[in-house]
């Protein structure tokens, strides 16, 4: 008799759970800083809704989890993010370890990318192409990244001293990793342009170096090696 209730009790709550609704997940998403959801369709394992990343709509999101995984001892699945600029598309998973790990792949248009370039005075022309970006995370920070974005290169505008300068870059490329760095080259050959690091009290390092300097026109490194960091600045990204 006792396994029967048991047995009557667990198949109750895999149905409660099967048919929980997708707005569980904006709550979930409503302890982690600057993101949330609205308008949120479907259920905990399929479903869709819009996302919000500090305030900015970013578009809509969909996934399907995976309840297998709960096998191994982790939570995962595919998800998409679609909006009039960018398109996404990847796959996600959560361990008992509470690594959180994801790979995505798509396009980002220029109108994104400027968005959160706008606080900057900075802005491009051109798509992003993602190729299997990986993002590893733990409870404290960004621990490895893998993958490449690639940027079709174009016009980019900038501050330079009291105004804004413009430039026609070449297609470039960043190459993510080991660990949560990033290199950008041409996509013609491997020295660095730009190197960056993301540290654990969420401070982003990023070195311009000779060549990127004269790639953007400016003369004030002429005497430099193309690889040399000319300039170093810091900004607090979380």
């Amino acid at each position: 008799m006792r396994k029967r209730i048991l047995l009557g009790f667990l198949l109750f709550l895999a149905f409660c759970v099967a048919l929980a609704p997708a707005g569980l997940a904006g709550l979930m998403l409503d302890r982690v800083a600057d993101v949330a959801m609205t308008q949120a369709n479907g259920t905990l394992w399929r479903g869709e809704a819009d996302l919000y990343v500090r305030s900015r709509a970013v578009g809509r999101l969909q996934w399907d989890v995976h309840p297998s995984m709960l096998l191994t001892g982790s939570v995962g699945g595919d998800f998409s993010l679609d909006a009039d600029h960018h398109q996404l598309r990847g796959n996600a998973d959560v361990g008992l370890n509470r690594t959180f790990n994801v790979d995505v792949s798509g396009k980002v248009g220029a109108q994104t990318v400027n968005r959160w370039l706008e606080p900057y005075d900075m802005a491009i022309s051109g798509n992003l192409n993602l190729s299997n970006v990986l993002l590893t995370f733990d409870d404290v920070a960004l621990r490895d990244a893998g993958g490449a974005v690639e940027w079709e290169g174009g016009g980019i505008s900038y501050p330079a001293g009291n105004g804004i300068q413009s430039s026609i870059l070449p297609p470039l490329r960043a190459n993510l990793g080991p660990g949560p760095t990033g290199t950008v080259t041409t996509q013609d050959d491997l020295v660095p342009l730009v190197m960056a690091q993301l540290l654990d009290n969420g401070i982003a390092k990023v070195g311009i170096t000779a060549r990127m300097t004269r790639l953007l026109d400016l003369s004030w490194t002429e005497n430099e090696p193309d690889s040399a960091v000319v300039l170093e600045v810091e900004e607090q990204v979380f």
